[in-house]
């Protein structure tokens, strides 16, 4: 869905984060984003973008 509304809504430039669902560990919260990149693997760097299991 990222992908889609990325090319739909701006023609493809914002970089993919790295999606996540986990708790929100009791916080009361749906969802959180970071603007830092947080992920990171040997050749990339993400921002997160997490929504709530609960």
């Amino acid at each position: 869905m990222f992908v889609m509304f990325n090319a739909h809504f701006y023609e493809g430039q914002l970089t993919r984060p790295a999606i996540t669902v986990s708790s929100d560990g009791g916080r009361g919260a749906y969802g959180w984003c970071s603007i830092y990149e947080i992920w990171n693997n040997q050749s990339e760097a993400y921002r997160e973008i997490n929504i709530c299991a609960e």
